[in-house]
């Protein structure tokens, strides 16, 4: 099943960087990806580790 997770999260760095959009980091295996890969921040409202 985790792979399902990881597309899903693929799919939404890849659309919000097409749309010029921000993520709000509130599902928690996001929060762990997100801590995992600090390159993402600029598609982040919050610093990796940051909770919302």
């Amino acid at each position: 099943m985790r792979w399902v997770a990881k597309a899903l999260l693929d799919y939404m760095l890849d659309d919000a960087r097409k749309g010029g959009l921000r993520i709000v980091p509130v599902c928690p295996f996001v929060r762990k990806q997100y801590a995992r890969h600090p390159e993402w921040a600029d598609l982040f409202t919050t610093a990796p580790g940051e909770n919302p």
